[in-house]
Formats: structure tokens, C-alpha cells, sequence
């Protein structure tokens, strides 16, 4: 018996999909949002596919701002680290495919 995977939606793009294959980004009370590595930070969370592609289209629209309801843009090393994640995940991913 398989044990449920929820769901989250990507804010970038609309895909649900199941939270693992995600990435979270959490705000705690408005703060300076980060990336939430772990999925258990408290605090507002948005999800992201991880694709380059989705972080752009959220940075283009504002997604994450509004998701989170912030006050001030969110901050480009946030983007970067997003970036990098993401590229990181992909070599993993890949290296352990073969």
C-alpha cells in the first residue's frame, strides 16, 4: 500500500504536482523570503517546479511576491540560489540515472 503524496502547485507555471518534486521557498511573517531546503521551515511557503524555466517565469511575474504576500520585491541572490539548486539537483539526478 502506497502512502499519499500531497500535492502543491507550482506558482510559476500552475503544474500540481507531488511536493517532493518541488521547490519551497518560505517567508516567516513577511520577512526576506529564502529557500526552504528541508520543507518544514514555519512560515507562508510558494512552490516552484524544479526548472530554470518556472524561476524565471516567477521572477518575470511577481509570483513569489504575491504567493508569499510581500511588501518588497524578493531579493535576486534568492533567484541565484533558486538557480543553483535547481542546476545542482539536475547533475545529482542525472549521475545517478546512469
Amino acid at each position: 500500500m502506497s502512502r499519499h503524496q500531497p500535492l502543491r502547485t507550482c506558482v510559476a507555471c500552475g503544474a500540481k504536482k507531488p511536493q517532493g518534486e518541488l521547490v519551497r521557498v518560505v517567508s516567516q511573517g513577511g520577512q526576506v523570503p529564502e529557500l526552504d531546503e528541508k520543507g518544514r521551515a514555519p512560515g507562508r511557503g510558494a512552490y516552484l517546479c524544479a526548472q530554470a524555466t518556472c524561476v524565471e517565469k516567477a521572477w518575470l511575474r511577481r509570483a513569489l511576491e504575491r504567493a508569499l504576500k510581500l511588501q518588497a520585491p524578493a531579493p535576486p541572490e534568492l533567484k541565484a540560489k533558486l538557480l543553483a539548486t535547481i542546476e545542482t539537483n539536475i547533475e545529482y539526478r542525472t549521475r545517478n540515472s546512469e
